[in-house]
């Protein structure tokens, strides 16, 4: 609850900076928004294997980017072969998956992100 609670913070206090950059090169499912506008949208503390319902929601905000705040997965393990799997399992969900297909991606890693905590 913890980790959902994050996650709509982020995205309902966070969702929505906006400047006056150029986005016409900007990979994203903004075709019909005011290209005056940037929107970007991020959050963190995420759990591979658990149902995250914000993803669709995010992805039909129409954000220019998704930033990452670390904790992209909760990677506690020393087993690289099994943080290899967790990344594909995150991959694997059909709406974070059309999120990353359709929005840039970046962020920072952080201690989850790269295994042992």
């Amino acid at each position: 609850m913890r980790t959902i609670f994050r996650i709509s913070l982020s995205f309902f206090l966070l969702f929505g900076c906006k400047s006056s950059l150029d986005v016409s090169n900007t990979k994203s499912s903004n075709t019909s928004k005011d290209p005056s506008t940037f929107v970007i949208a991020f959050g963190s503390c995420n759990k591979h294997d658990v149902e995250n319902r914000f993803w669709d929601d995010i992805l039909d905000a129409r954000p220019d980017v998704w930033v990452w705040g670390g904790d992209n997965i909760y990677a506690d393990t020393e087993d690289m072969s099994a943080m290899k799997a967790m990344y594909a399992e995150q991959q694997a969900i059909p709406e974070y998956a059309a999120l990353t297909r359709e929005i840039p991606v970046v962020g920072t890693w952080d201690d989850h992100d790269y295994g042992k905590n």
